[in-house]
C-alpha cells in the first residue's frame, strides 16, 4: 500500500474507528513486549511516574538497571 493510499484510508476513518486502531495497536505493542520479557527471563519490574496530563504511568525495566 503506497503513502498516498494511507493517508486516503486514514482520511476515511471515523473518530471512533481510528481511536479503536490506536487502542489496538498499542495492545499489539504491549503484547510483543511481554512476550519478550517472558522469553528473556529476565527479572522485570514497573517504575510507576505521574504523566504530565496527569495520567499513571510505568516503565518496565530489568530489575538490575533500577536506578537505586
Amino acid at each position: 500500500m503506497s503513502a498516498q493510499q494511507k493517508a486516503e484510508t486514514k482520511a476515511e476513518l471515523t473518530d471512533e474507528e481510528l481511536e479503536a486502531l490506536k487502542a489496538a495497536r498499542f495492545r499489539e505493542r504491549v503484547n510483543r513486549v511481554l512476550a519478550a520479557m517472558r522469553r528473556e527471563g529476565v527479572d522485570w519490574q514497573a517504575v510507576l511516574h505521574i504523566t504530565p496530563d496527569g495520567r499513571i504511568g510505568a516503565r518496565v525495566m530489568p530489575v538490575e538497571m533500577r536506578e537505586r
